[in-house]
């Protein structure tokens, strides 16, 4: 096991299988954020790059295609709790190289990885020709950088969905801002126009799609709002946004898709993982995890590898390793950390631990 030194306070990773690169988001004792790049075969240390505020939080999309990486910052809030000093760093991938900054403030990201668009959520307060909103924007940016449409759809947006198939987007609304109700908007990939709202308990924060059954998932993470018991998974129709079913999974706080094996996996803050079936929603295994590190809502502490058919669950002290078809567990590895990135070209993951350090992991033999 190799250990690599990034950033203090590691926020979010992503891998570009391609490039055959691993990306860390994190940010430095001074609050500035920090980029370092990351050999995923070799796992050496490639570059290391100093960006403007990283504020609470980060979030990565790649887009292998054009071998660009999108490094989003959120910036601290500011006055009314409009995020300020945020922006977008745009890298390539292969060298890891600035090739240009986007100045936007970013909760989360998401890519429409056939038409190149980025999908942005930003919170706080916007000024309108009625003065100051309390209201949440999407944006959706073109690969270069321009943008196309913007609207408010509520305060504090959060995780974002993109279903390719269907050019729809959807976007979670926490429900203690919002009415208080949690919703999730489904919007034209196209257009940005907002076609649905539909209720999605009290503080929806995770959302993954799955392009082969045309199910999204939406966590609905009561956690956050002071009463886990009231936390659960919605499962919507991708097509008419129309809600199927919703299912009661205390202390749910996130969602890892398996499309290949047609699973869901939702881990919980009571250090457990539920299975579900993609296609019906219905529980197939609950898995005993131990000490739970979850409380996270960026899809950060598992991650699928499609190729091998396992998923990797962070569980603060150690990795547990998943069959993606039974759930059953493979193997446990005593490895610190709380983020979670696997790269399917080498079966290498990588796990980020609070303190800046990250283990890479040769999993391809075992």
């Amino acid at each position: 096991m190799r250990t690599v030194a990034v950033g203090p306070v590691p926020l979010d990773m992503a891998v570009d299988s391609g490039a055959g690169r691993v990306f860390v988001a994190s940010r430095d004792d001074s609050g500035r954020g920090v980029i370092s790049t990351i050999d995923a075969a070799t796992g050496k240390l490639l570059r290391t790059i100093t960006t403007t505020s990283a504020g609470l939080g980060a979030a990565i999309a790649i887009d292998a295609r054009h071998g660009r990486a999108f490094i989003a910052s959120s910036g601290m809030p500011g006055r009314f709790g409009a995020p300020r000093a945020g922006a977008i760093s745009v890298l390539d991938t292969r060298t890891g190289r600035p090739i240009r900054t986007i100045r936007l403030p970013a909760q989360n990201i998401a890519l429409d990885a056939a038409t190149g668009r980025l999908f942005v959520t930003s919170g706080g307060t916007f000024r309108t020709s009625h003065g100051r909103l309390l209201a949440g924007r999407v944006t959706t940016l073109d690969e270069d950088g321009r943008v196309l449409t913007s609207i408010l759809p509520g305060p504090f947006p959060g995780a974002i969905a993109v279903d390719e198939a269907t050019n729809h987007v959807f976007v979670t609304i926490a429900g203690p801002f919002f009415k208080s109700r949690g919703a999730a908007v489904m919007l034209d990939a196209r257009t940005g126009r907002i076609l649905r709202v539909i209720p999605a308990g009290v503080f929806p924060a995770q959302a993954v799609a799955d392009g082969r059954t045309r199910h999204v998932f939406v966590v609905n993470s009561a956690l956050a709002s002071g009463n886990p018991t009231l936390s659960s998974l919605t499962m919507l129709d991708a097509r008419s946004g129309r809600s199927l079913r919703t299912i009661p999974l205390w202390g749910a706080n996130g969602a890892y898709l398996s499309a290949r094996t047609g699973r869901v996996f939702v881990t919980t803050s009571y250090g457990t993982v539920v299975m579900l079936d993609a296609r019906s929603g219905r529980i197939l295994r609950t898995i005993a995890a131990g000490r739970s590190s979850f409380f996270s809502f960026d899809n950060q502490a598992a991650a699928v590898d499609e190729r091998r058919g396992r998923i990797y669950v962070a569980v603060g002290d150690r990795v547990l390793v998943l069959d993606a078809t039974t759930g059953h567990v493979l193997r446990t590895l005593r490895v610190l950390g709380d983020i979670v990135a696997v790269d399917a070209a080498t079966g290498h993951a990588f796990v980020a631990a609070q303190g800046g350090q990250v283990s890479v992991l040769d999993l391809s033999r075992r």
